[in-house]
């Protein structure tokens, strides 16, 4: 019996990343929950009033509010 030449597969890249967020689809869904819980803790709080401080313009006195909590 003849066996065929083994050939490089090729999968299609549409398919593909289609098949892997299906592989993902556990943690994309629970993504928004992470986000939240995240700005929710005080890192994430910090980490909001300092992306508001660094967006004030230059020479700008009056300091964003304090993070609350």
């Amino acid at each position: 019996m003849a066996v065929a030449p083994e050939t490089e597969h090729v999968c299609n890249p549409d398919r593909r990343v289609e098949f892997e967020l299906f592989q993902l689809r556990a943690e994309i869904s629970g993504l928004g929950t992470e986000i939240e819980d995240y700005f929710s803790s005080t890192h994430g709080r910090f980490e909001q009033w300092y992306a508001e401080h660094e967006r004030q313009p230059a020479g700008e006195d009056d300091p964003p509010d304090e993070p609350e909590g």
